[in-house]
């Protein structure tokens, strides 16, 4: 059953906005004059965005030894766009919880294969020694948020594809141009552009499948696609035991990693998934 272009595109119409306040932490954070208490000021305001983020900044992903008590400590700590970052996020995971009520059985197995991307991206990030990885979490987050609209707006449809993948060992690529006339990154870079989102985050979305952009190596690019891969190799993907693809050759020529970073560091990322795994509960 093949589904019209047009009914896509009717359909993202119908896929849910950011929040207002992304946009206004967006225009405040461009603004040169803006104050942390002018950002802290736009997200105590919504008072239910204020307590999961601060959840999120105590959780273990960050590893902040003393607790922080305030969105302003938050901020200092963390910097104006990592904490608007992490305000997507939490827009993010809304929307994981909306489509699982849907009922597709594929939901929760992607967001915890959301979390674990983000948390391996950061550990690369962190490997580069890269100082500024405000980027590398979100992306994460957001790099199947193609996936995450398929099973939004068409949840049985979708679901039987993944199904149909599994059963006959077909690409789901494949499947969603068939079926949709796109793939999940076509369709997740037309999401980014509906939320002005910035250029790498929606490169992250398009790009991060194959690694490169352009012929080219991008670091941040790069870090997603080596995630995306380690997560498979530990089995943390929406698909069981999916086909585990060789990363793109071009990555090393921009990454620095030792050739034994998975091995020499994965009880990290593993202990760094389950402390992260918990994030989940603040849908709830």
């Amino acid at each position: 059953m093949a589904i019209k272009i047009d009914t896509i595109l009717s359909s993202l119409n119908d896929f849910p906005t950011l929040p207002t306040i992304y946009s206004k932490l967006m225009t405040s954070i461009s603004n040169p004059r803006s104050t942390v208490n002018d950002v802290a000021e736009i997200i105590i305001k919504d008072q239910a965005t204020t307590v999961k983020l601060l959840k999120l900044v105590n959780s273990p992903i960050f590893g902040i030894r003393n607790r922080v008590n305030n969105v302003t400590q938050a901020i200092f700590l963390l910097g104006f766009n990592e904490v608007k970052n992490l305000v997507l996020s939490l827009s993010i995971l809304e929307l994981f919880k909306n489509a699982d009520d849907k009922g597709s059985k594929y939901t929760i197995a992607l967001w915890k294969h959301t979390i674990a991307v983000a948390t391996f991206t950061k550990i690369l990030g962190n490997n580069l020694g890269v100082k500024d990885t405000e980027n590398y979490f979100v992306s994460g987050i957001v790099h199947d948020i193609g996936v995450l609209f398929f099973l939004y707006k068409f949840s049985d449809l979708y679901s039987s594809l993944i199904d149909k993948s599994i059963e006959q060992n077909l690409s789901l690529d494949v499947l969603e141009k068939e079926t949709f006339g796109m793939s999940r990154n076509v369709i997740g870079g037309l999401i980014a552009e509906k939320w002005k989102l910035p250029i790498n985050l929606k490169n992250v979305i398009q790009y991060a499948n194959i690694g490169i952009i352009d012929g080219k190596a991008d670091e941040l690019i790069s870090c997603v696609h080596l995630a995306d891969i380690i997560a498979k190799i530990m089995d943390l993907h929406y698909i069981p035991n999916p086909v585990v693809p060789i990363p793109n050759f071009q990555i090393w020529n921009k990454l620095t990693f030792d050739n034994n970073i998975l091995k020499n560091q994965y009880q990290l990322f593993l202990d760094s998934y389950q402390a992260s795994s918990n994030i989940i509960k603040l849908a709830k």
